[in-house]
């Protein structure tokens, strides 16, 4: 039990995304990825499909920043959107896996790596650079929602040995969601993809609340509500405030 609440956390920095320049899309069709060794896409995938997948299109990158499967391509777009959805999550996020530290640590860093480029400067892929940092951070909660879970199904009681897994792993959350709000201002972001990471947060901050204490939730809400009222951005703007109204959470 002790290794599987085990769990890793990557960290989400939305400065990574800055504005792009464009990168026409070249990638493959689907059939041609499935001849490269990825998985079909409406089979059921297992943690090592995603594993292999990942270090297939790394390889391909080295080869050629056109070739790899985008957000809104008509050829790869089922395959980007196959290495994020909710499936992957599911798998990614699952406790009992062999390796799972390790493998959940290459398969995202991997995703990181093909799709965020390092620093502030050219980002070829911005709009699956999005894509790709709420994933990792939907998979933080769902990952610490899984360690809960365990210890509660466990019978396991709170004692010292129990808070030194939960309380890095919340703080890191809390820390990532601040990044998170903050990040919607920073960012470099082109303006539809910072709105896009608005309205992802209005999806996924609801199942994290679930997991906070009220100070916790009140110091996020606070987060929430100063960028609802200074943000450069309308559209920003009024994401967070209908977030906050239509969520029947108190409003700061």
């Amino acid at each position: 039990m002790k290794r599987a609440l085990r769990i890793l956390f990557t960290t989400i920095i939305l400065l990574s995304c800055t504005q792009p320049k464009t990168l026409k899309d070249e990638s493959y069709s689907l059939e041609k990825y499935y001849e490269l060794g990825i998985k079909k896409i409406d089979q059921t995938w297992e943690y090592k499909d995603y594993l292999t997948a990942s270090k297939i299109i790394i390889k391909l990158k080295k080869e050629s920043q056109e070739s790899i499967p985008r957000k809104n391509s008509v050829d790869s777009g089922l395959l980007f959107s196959k290495l994020i959805n909710d499936q992957a999550l599911e798998v990614l996020s699952e406790l009992e896996l062999p390796d799972i530290e390790l493998d959940r640590a290459e398969i995202y860093n991997n995703l990181v790596d093909i799709y965020i480029e390092p620093g502030d400067g050219y980002q070829p892929y911005n709009d699956e650079c999005t894509e790709i940092l709420t994933f990792g951070f939907k998979l933080n909660i769902k990952a610490y929602s899984s360690v809960l879970y365990a210890i509660d199904t466990a019978g396991i009681k709170e004692n010292e040995e129990v808070q030194k897994i939960v309380e890095p792993m919340k703080k890191g959350l809390i820390r990532q969601s601040i990044e998170y709000i903050e990040g919607l201002e920073t960012s470099q972001l082109s303006q539809k993809n910072i709105v896009i990471n608005a309205v992802h947060l209005t999806e996924v901050f609801p199942s994290l609340f679930a997991l906070l204490k009220p100070l916790e939730i009140e110091l996020l809400l606070e987060k929430i509500e100063s960028q609802s009222q200074k943000h450069s951005q309308k559209e920003v703007r009024r994401v967070l405030k209908n977030f906050l109204a239509q969520s029947g959470l108190p409003i700061i």
